[in-house]
């Protein structure tokens, strides 16, 4: 931090339950942008994939079993549900839907993004020397 950092930035932000945002491992942020989909509309697992590769923020496909895992671990800590979708032709599919608690989650992971995007801010500076 620089001697001018208001303490707004020096300020920790308290993770809800079940939100691991402030976990040193944030693999390619896939849990905040499950949460950022589903915010904007519900989904299956399989258009989910799909639209995570559409944000650009991963190499190459998401990983299915990836996917699945971190849908199911969202579900557990009550920060996304799902109901099984019968009505349309073909094999039951889950459709996922982000829960209030899901969506303090995503509040928490955007202050937690945006402090890593100022952290590396700060780092490409000093590539330049500045």
């Amino acid at each position: 931090m620089t001697a001018d950092s208001s303490d707004a930035d020096r300020r920790i932000v308290k993770a809800p339950v079940g939100c691991d945002c402030h976990s040193r491992r944030t693999p390619r942020f896939v849990v905040p942008s499950l949460l950022l989909l589903l915010k904007g509309k519900p989904g299956y697992g399989y258009e989910l994939m799909q639209r995570l590769g559409e944000l650009g923020l991963f190499d190459g496909p998401a990983d299915p079993a990836a996917v699945y895992r971190t849908l199911r671990k969202l579900e557990s800590n009550k920060l996304v549900r799902s109901v099984w979708d019968t009505k349309n032709t073909g094999p039951a599919r889950r459709c996922y839907r982000i829960t209030a608690a899901g969506q303090r989650s995503l509040k928490a992971w955007k202050a937690v993004i945006a402090e890593r995007k100022m952290k590396l801010e700060q780092l490409l500076k000093m590539f330049d020397g500045k």
